[in-house]
């Protein structure tokens, strides 16, 4: 069996990396992809947390493998999962991806407004998920 991925600690070393790079304004672009991956860490720790119960599952590789019918790769898998299990983030969660899909393979010009708005989704990713109302899910 291997070890259990710590899907918080990457998440908030990509949040510490998102809040860097939100000092100077020519970095927005970064600013949504670090923004995104640490609200993709956040959300696999609720799957991998969900998931646990008692199946052998000990990662998010292996719930994907396993749930694949359902999706178009991981990140299909993955919005597919938040939104039937906690649509209270959809929204926020398939922003960032978006967001994060445009800067990464076709525009990196984003303005400091829409990068605002990325880091203000990934707050509300995180509150959600170290919530009580997310652990009760």
């Amino acid at each position: 069996m291997t070890a259990r991925k710590d899907h918080i600690k990457h998440a908030l070393h990509n949040e510490k990396i998102c809040n860097y790079l939100g000092k100077n304004e020519s970095h927005s672009d970064w600013v949504i992809i670090t923004a995104f991956y640490s609200a993709l860490h956040f959300t696999r720790h609720l799957i991998v947390s969900e998931c646990l119960g008692g199946s052998g599952i000990v990662s998010f590789e292996n719930i994907f493998l396993q749930n694949k019918r359902y999706s178009d790769g991981r990140h299909g898998f993955q919005k597919y999962y938040i939104n039937l299990h906690h649509p209270d983030i959809c929204f926020e969660y398939e922003k960032l991806h978006e967001w994060s899909m445009n800067a990464r393979y076709n525009t990196h010009e984003y303005d400091r407004g829409t990068a605002t708005k990325a880091k203000a989704y990934l707050k509300r990713i995180k509150e959600y998920v170290t919530s009580e109302k997310a652990k009760a899910v």
